[in-house]
């Protein structure tokens, strides 16, 4: 399972799914880390705010302006969110 998700989040939820599957643990989708006991409030707003982002940035097509009015940010902000998500508008484009 974790070759067949392309990990368009950080580092770290891929780190953190490894463990799981390396501690015999069920793999779960990325987008439930949000729900897993044990994570920081901090921790679950980042994967909140990472599967807000993908999910829009799908819906959308790669769209940064439809992005931007959906969620209602400046273009700097989104900006700087895609970049602490490491996602890229082109892994997006349809």
């Amino acid at each position: 399972q974790l070759l067949s998700h392309d990990w368009p989040g950080n580092v770290r939820e891929l780190a953190n799914a490894a463990e799981r599957q390396t501690l015999g643990l069920e793999m779960t989708p990325p987008q439930a880390d949000t729900q897993l006991p044990g994570h920081s409030l901090a921790a679950r707003q980042e994967a909140f705010e990472a599967q807000c982002l993908r999910a829009s940035l799908t819906r959308h097509k790669g769209d940064i302006k439809a992005v931007l009015n959906e969620l209602q940010l400046p273009r700097r902000t989104l900006n700087e969110k895609m970049q602490r998500h490491a996602l890229v508008r082109e892994m997006f484009l349809g």
